[in-house]
C-alpha cells in the first residue's frame, strides 16, 4: 500500500466514524423528541379532563336547578338512581 491509499483508508474510517456519531445523535434526539410530544399530550390530556368535568357539573347543577332536584340529596336525581326525592332532604328555595 502506497501513501494515498493509507491515507484514503484513514479518512474513510473518519467518516464511518463520524456517520456512526451522528446516527447515535438522531436516535436520541428522536426519542427525546417523542418523549417531549408524550409528555404534552398527557398534560393536554389532563386539562381536557379537568375542563370536562367542570363541564359537566356545571351542567349538572344548571339541569338539576332546572328539573327542581336538590344537590345536597343523593336520592334526589332519578338520573342518578335515586326516586326523585326522599323525605329526609326536602327541595328548597334559597
Amino acid at each position: 500500500m502506497d501513501v494515498q491509499e493509507v491515507m484514503l483508508e484513514h479518512e474513510k474510517e473518519e467518516w464511518a466514524h463520524k456517520w456512526q456519531v451522528r446516527e447515535r445523535e438522531a436516535e436520541k434526539w428522536i426519542v427525546e423528541k417523542k418523549e417531549r410530544e408524550a409528555q404534552i399530550l398527557h398534560e393536554n390530556m389532563e386539562e381536557f379532563i379537568k375542563a370536562n368535568t367542570e363541564k359537566k357539573k356545571f351542567w349538572r347543577s344548571k339541569q338539576n336547578d332546572i328539573l327542581g332536584y336538590d344537590q345536597y340529596d343523593p336520592n334526589s336525581n332519578p338520573s342518578d338512581g335515586g326516586d326523585g326525592g326522599s323525605d329526609y332532604y326536602p327541595v328548597m328555595d334559597y
